[in-house]
């Protein structure tokens, strides 16, 4: 199941309004710009994973080996089986997530994304939450290393 075109349009322009800060000397560094793109078409791909039920190959391109992702009011997840059974039970109660950078601090190989984001319960019930993400350029990739969902109740 693909999603349609407007909602991928509609998370990429969400996340294009992000405030980028660049804190490293320039020539060990990517561009603001460039980790920013990469963020963002990051994000519209793991939407369209997830709508997809690509769940193993989305977390293996998209989070560090010995990553963790701690989901709102669940225990942390580290590695990828671990995250990917993780996003799998989340996606299976029927919720959908649609994260939106905020601001993004790059500092060299690592970057830190403070966001908001849009989780959708199966009732239609549309929650904004905060999460921030600790991004880690490895072997010339930009992927998510740390990533904790802080849990508003709703």
């Amino acid at each position: 199941m693909r999603i349609p075109t407007c909602i991928v349009i509609a998370a990429f322009l969400l996340t294009s309004c992000a405030e980028v800060r660049n804190h490293a000397p320039a020539e060990l560094q990517d561009s603001a710009e460039e980790v920013t793109a990469v963020i963002q078409s990051t994000y519209v791909e793991m939407i369209e994973d997830m709508a997809a039920g690509n769940i193993a190959e989305m977390v293996q391109r998209t989070y560090t080996p010995d990553a963790i992702f701690h989901p709102p009011q669940a225990s942390p997840a580290e590695g990828h089986d671990a995250i990917a059974t993780a996003f799998s039970h989340i996606l299976e109660s029927g919720i959908k997530i649609s994260p939106s950078p905020v601001y993004i601090d790059v500092f060299g190989d690592v970057a830190l994304e403070y966001g908001t984001g849009e989780i959708t319960t199966p009732d239609g019930q549309v929650i904004v939450d905060t999460y921030i993400v600790l991004w880690k350029k490895s072997e010339g990739v930009w992927k998510m290393h740390r990533d904790f969902v802080s849990g508003t109740k709703p």
